[in-house]
């Protein structure tokens, strides 16, 4: 079920995501990226157009919302396939927008052969239909008239892809191909959105387990357009993956502090805008950005904040360099303790508790306050 939608979002969504990150993750150390390398960078994706979005970032979680005004590719073929699916015995559930990306589908269910389909378009561009049968195991498999868009699936999803292929054609591969010796789960028209966005948030959470994507991964991707990966724009890729991944994490264990009452909401109110998240994926530069000093480096830009491969740190900033072997050994917890420990009793942060989420645990601190009178300084 991983299927549904992941390849419109890796292939239309990823690059605007990943530069919307960026814009806004001044906070992330993402500064000096842009101070430095924003034209060079630039002029790579303008020349690998959309090949480069093949690889990016899609949200890590996804939900849905009826909606009848939908943008579509191709209307005409929405109508005439929808026609044979319902003349086939399919159930109409209903269009569908995706909350976190501009997404239409209209999705179908045959109760009898227990199939969940949905049409899919985005943006009024590419549309296709994938087929879809799960399984009692965990297991499912997925046919769908798309190209393979390069990437890894996940040990408990089959993907079959027949490029441009004719729904009739797709449906009897489906029929023909998938497994049918185990139990198959039923296709349920109530629980389709439900379906949809866990079957997402399980493979999401995979890939976030692999930290992102694969060089090789982007590597195929690329390829597929004639497209080569160069070393640099596979960092940068892998960059914004680990920056997207932290961020989402961050969130989540905002929310699971707040559920479990770690304050009280007054506090949390006055002290939110301060609040740092440091769990085990946090990044090296995150924690540079965030602790008092990095401003002292400006003047030395990174040539590839994003690096993280041995032999590629060694235009870092020294401090960046340092920080990232450190947190190799130790992990970003013990390092951010330990470094926040070492600074005067005023310019510590003061931690707020600790939560587990998707096995990550985190600690939460509030920063002090000290940033505004550094500001009333310099004014002065």
């Amino acid at each position: 079920m991983g299927g549904f939608l992941y390849t419109l979002l890796i292939g239309f969504l990823g690059a605007l995501l990943f530069f919307v990150l960026l814009i806004v993750g001044g906070y992330f150390g993402v500064k000096f990226w842009f101070r430095w390398k924003f034209g060079k960078i630039l002029e790579q994706m303008k020349n690998l157009g959309g090949a480069m979005a093949g690889a990016m970032v899609p949200p890590m979680r996804l939900t849905f919302q009826r909606e009848d005004e939908l943008n579509w590719a191709d209307e005409e073929a929405l109508k005439r396939d929808t026609a044979f699916l319902i003349a086939e015995g399919f159930q109409q559930v209903g269009d569908f927008e995706g909350e976190e990306s501009p997404v239409s589908m209209r999705a179908f269910v045959h109760t009898e052969h227990h199939i969940w389909a949905a049409i899919q378009s985005a943006y009024g561009m590419k549309q296709w239909t994938d087929l879809v049968t799960r399984y009692a195991d965990g297991t499912s498999w997925t046919f769908a008239n798309l190209a393979d868009h390069g990437m890894d699936c996940p040990p408990w999803r089959t993907a079959n892809y027949l490029p441009d292929s004719p729904i009739p054609d797709l449906l009897e591969r489906c029929l023909a191909d998938r497994p049918q010796g185990k139990a198959m789960l039923p296709a349920s028209a109530a629980d389709f959105p439900q379906v949809v966005s866990d079957a997402y948030a399980r493979e999401m959470d995979w890939r976030m387990e692999r930290g992102g994507v694969t060089a090789e991964e982007i590597e195929r991707t690329l390829a597929k357009d004639n497209q080569t990966a160069e070393p640099q724009s596979i960092r940068m890729i892998q960059f914004g993956w680990t920056q997207a991944i932290s961020t989402f994490l961050d969130e989540q264990c905002r929310e699971r502090f707040l559920e479990g009452g770690g304050v009280s909401a007054r506090e949390w109110e006055e002290v939110r805008d301060r609040v740092l998240v440091i769990h085990d994926r946090t990044p090296a530069n995150v924690l540079f950005d965030i602790l008092p000093g990095a401003e002292d480096d400006d003047e030395s830009p990174p040539e590839d904040l994003w690096s993280g491969a041995e032999g590629d740190d060694a235009d870092e900033l020294p401090r960046l360099q340092a920080l990232r072997k450190r947190m190799a050994v130790d992990g970003p917890r013990t390092v951010f303790a330990e470094l926040n420990a070492e600074l005067p009793e005023g310019r510590r942060s003061r931690k707020l508790g600790q939560v587990t989420v998707e096995a990550v645990t985190a600690d939460l601190y509030v920063q002090p306050e000290w940033e505004d009178d550094f500001d009333d300084d310099d004014d002065d």
